[in-house]
C-alpha cells in the first residue's frame, strides 16, 4: 500500500503545475482571448468598423479594414475589409482615387460571393460618376445590372451616365429595352427618353414618349412631369393653346415650376394671336 501511494503522489504531482506555470498560462490564454476579440483574423474585427464609424471615427474605421484586409487568413473577410475600407475613402472628400484603387482591384481579383461582387460594381460606378468618369461609369452600371434580378434601376443610371456624356443613342438603346420589359421602371424610362428626345430637337418624339406615360396612370411626381413634358413638346411643335391646357391640367398654382412655365407659353400663345 505504501508503495502505491508513493507513486500515486509522484503521478499527481507531475500533473501539478507551479504558480509561475499557472500566471504564463493565464497570460497566453488571455492573449489568445484578446487576439481573438481584436485581432485581424477575429469575426468580431469588422464590428469594430461599424462601431469607430457609430463613434465618429471613420480614421480608426479605416485603419481596422486595412488590417482585416492585410492580415486576416480568411480570403472572404479580407474582400469585404477591402470593399468597407473603399466604402469609407469613397466618402471622404479628395480620397476617391484611393478607393478607386482599392475598388478596381478587387474587381479584379474577384470578390467572394455575388452579393459582395454587385455592391463592389455599384459603388465603383457611383464614384466614377461622382469623378466625372461617365462612360466608365455607364459600363459599370451596365456590368451591375447584367448581375441581375432586378436590373431596372442599375439600368437607368446607365443610362443617364451615358446620356451626360454625350452619347444620346446609346442611352436610348438602354431606355428602350428598359420600357420595353414592362416593369416598374417604364415609366421613368419613358421620362427619360421624351427629355433626350425634346432636348435634341424631336418634339413629337417627346410627345409620344410623355403621353405613354400617361397612358401608364403613374404617380403624382411622373404625372407632373409627364404633364410638364407634353406642354413643353407641344410649345416646341408650335401649339401654345394646347400647352397652356396640358400645364392647367398639371396644376400650376401648387408648383411654382409648372406655373412659371404656364405664364411664359401663354404670353407667347398671346403673342402669336392675329391682331
Amino acid at each position: 500500500m505504501n508503495f502505491l501511494n508513493r507513486h500515486l503522489s509522484r503521478f499527481i504531482s507531475k500533473l501539478t503545475l507551479s504558480p509561475r506555470r499557472v500566471l504564463a498560462a493565464g497570460l497566453v490564454a488571455a492573449a489568445l482571448l484578446v487576439g481573438v476579440g481584436i485581432g485581424p483574423w477575429s469575426p468580431l474585427a469588422l464590428d469594430r468598423v461599424d462601431r469607430a464609424l457609430t463613434q465618429g471615427q471613420p480614421e480608426a474605421a479605416l485603419r481596422v479594414c486595412q488590417r482585416i484586409a492585410r492580415f486576416s487568413p480568411f480570403p472572404g473577410r479580407r474582400d469585404e475589409a477591402r470593399y468597407r475600407a473603399a466604402l469609407i475613402l469613397a466618402s471622404r472628400d479628395g480620397r476617391a482615387g484611393e478607393a478607386l484603387v482599392l475598388l478596381r482591384g478587387l474587381l479584379r481579383d474577384g470578390p467572394r460571393g455575388e452579393t459582395l461582387q454587385g455592391e463592389t460594381l455599384a459603388l465603383t460606378a457611383r464614384v466614377l460618376e461622382s469623378a466625372g468618369q461617365l462612360e466608365r461609369a455607364a459600363r459599370r452600371y451596365e456590368e451591375r445590372a447584367a448581375l441581375g434580378p432586378e436590373s431596372g434601376p442599375w439600368l437607368l443610371s446607365a443610362a443617364s451616365a451615358w446620356e451626360r456624356a454625350g452619347r444620346e443613342r446609346k442611352a436610348l438603346l438602354i431606355l428602350g429595352h428598359v420600357a420595353a420589359t414592362g416593369g416598374p421602371e417604364k415609366a421613368r424610362a419613358e421620362l427619360a427618353m421624351g427629355r433626350i428626345f425634346l432636348g435634341t430637337g424631336d418634339p413629337a418624339g417627346a410627345y409620344a414618349h410623355y403621353s405613354a406615360v400617361l397612358a401608364l396612370g403613374p404617380g403624382p411626381d411622373e404625372l407632373r412631369l409627364a404633364r410638364l413634358g407634353q406642354a413643353l413638346a407641344l410649345d416646341a411643335l408650335g401649339q401654345a393653346e394646347q400647352a397652356v391646357a396640358a400645364l392647367d391640367e398639371a396644376d400650376p398654382d401648387h408648383d411654382p415650376a409648372i406655373g412659371i412655365t404656364r405664364e411664359r407659353v401663354a404670353r407667347r400663345a398671346e403673342e402669336s394671336e392675329p391682331r
